[in-house]
Parts: C-alpha cells; sequence; structure tokens
C-alpha cells in the first residue's frame, strides 16, 4: 500500500518540480524580440530570455537583432504591421541555422519591409515573402538580402495577393551576397498581380545559385518576373537537366 501510494505522488510531484524550477519540457515557445540588440542577450527580447533552438522567433519592426555567436531556432518571422524594417544580421565568421521557415508576411493595408545582412552566414528550409493576408489597400512587402551566404535547402516562396482590385505586390531583392536554393524559386501572383525575384536592386552584386530539378515556378495567374542583369549580378544553375529561364542575364554560369 505504502509503495503504491509513493509511486501515485511521484508523477504530481516531479511535474511541480518541472514547473518551479524551469525546466524545459521540449515544447518550442514563441520569442519576440523587444528592442535591437544582441541574439543572446536577454535584454534584446521580451521576457528577458533568448531563443532556445527549438524556438520560433519574431523579430518586430525598427528592431535589428544581430548574432554574434553561432545560434539555431526553429523559426524566424519578421512582423508585418508596420513599414520600418525588421533586419537580422548575422556576424563574421557566425552561423545562424534555422530549422524550418524564414518568413516575412504582408500586411493588409501597409508597406512592410526586412532585411537579412551581414558577413556571416544564414540557412534555413525554406524562405518565403508575402502572401498571408488579404490586402485591403495597394501596398508592397519587400524581403532584401546583402547577408554574405543566404542557404535556402528547400523552395523561395514570393506570393503577391490582388483582391478586390487591391495589390499586395511582393518582392525578393538579392542586393549582394549569395543566394541558394536548393527547391524552387516560386513567383506566384494572383491575376493582375507581380510577384518579383531582382538582382538589379541596391550593389547589384548578388550571386543566385539554383540547384533544384525545376528552378522556377510561376504557378499563379498573373505575373512572376525575374530580373537577373544586374550590373555585376552572376546567376549560377548547378542541377542537372534544369531549363533556364528565358530572362537577361549578366553573367550565367551552367555547371
Amino acid at each position: 500500500m505504502e509503495n503504491a501510494l509513493k509511486r501515485s505522488w511521484s508523477l504530481p510531484l516531479l511535474t511541480l518540480a518541472v514547473a518551479l524550477l524551469g525546466v524545459s519540457t521540449g515544447h518550442a515557445v514563441t520569442k519576440t524580440s523587444g528592442a535591437s540588440g544582441v541574439w543572446n542577450a536577454g535584454a534584446t527580447w521580451v521576457g528577458g530570455v533568448p531563443p532556445d533552438p527549438g524556438d520560433d522567433v519574431v523579430i518586430k519592426p525598427t528592431h535589428t537583432v544581430t548574432v554574434t555567436n553561432n545560434a539555431s531556432c526553429n523559426s524566424i518571422s519578421f512582423d508585418n504591421n508596420a513599414a520600418n524594417p525588421s533586419i537580422l544580421s548575422v556576424n563574421a565568421g557566425c552561423a545562424l541555422t534555422v530549422a524550418t521557415n524564414i518568413t516575412l508576411r504582408n500586411a493588409a493595408g501597409a508597406n512592410t519591409t526586412a532585411g537579412i545582412q551581414g558577413a556571416g552566414a544564414v540557412s534555413c528550409v525554406t524562405l518565403t515573402v508575402g502572401g498571408y493576408v488579404a490586402p485591403t489597400a495597394n501596398a508592397t512587402v519587400i524581403l532584401t538580402n546583402t547577408i554574405a551566404s543566404l542557404s535556402i535547402a528547400g523552395d523561395l516562396t514570393v506570393r503577391s495577393r490582388r483582391v478586390s482590385g487591391k495589390n499586395s505586390t511582393a518582392t525578393f531583392t538579392l542586393n549582394s551576397g549569395s543566394v541558394s536554393v536548393g527547391g524552387t524559386a516560386i513567383l506566384n501572383a494572383d491575376n493582375g498581380a507581380t510577384a518579383a525575384l531582382t538582382l538589379a536592386g541596391g550593389a547589384q552584386t548578388g550571386t543566385l545559385t539554383l540547384s533544384g530539378a525545376a528552378p522556377f515556378s510561376r504557378p499563379g495567374a498573373g505575373t512572376g518576373t525575374f530580373t537577373a542583369n544586374g550590373t555585376s549580378a552572376t546567376v549560377i544553375y548547378s542541377g542537372d537537366a534544369q531549363t533556364v529561364d528565358p530572362v537577361a542575364y549578366r553573367s550565367l554560369t551552367l555547371s
């Protein structure tokens, strides 16, 4: 009888101990930036605790979050409630590993912008610009890359929507640095809208490497534009039997 009572109390006591001691149960939580600052500093985040490897991260407008040591998380979302940019910066010699997706969502009636920058490296499984909210006014959603290395294992999706004559126009701009896409660059626009991938912004020195079997897809009824002829831009098709997108190139490599 005594042993049975001990066993019946063991689970509640263990649960209580985990709660009191703050021991992680392995469930991802959302960490939202509260100010600009260093990734692993508590002062950067609401609640004062930096992201754990399994956490979902939200970077708010006007905030620049800087990675100064190797770090990882489950996902990153750039908040979409203001036109002021959200910035992710990674220092030289540092790598940020994102287990799933990086996302910049559109806003219903406001322009939204975000940037990935620095001399370091970022890797993720997918990256998506725009497409989540039905527009109530004409607006743009622009994600700009200037980081030295951005590796997307799967798809890069640029999604523009048009609802009741209002457009949410999405653009991924590769100004400088190297971006590799292991899946497909999906330029998906509703009828009357345009989704854009461009290497003709900023310094125009970016390198885009496409290794997927189907480098591009344009599934929507609208227009998907790929601008590859920035003044010093390079596009590399590195897969087998790929179809080269029929646009003007400044520097084109087939490997």
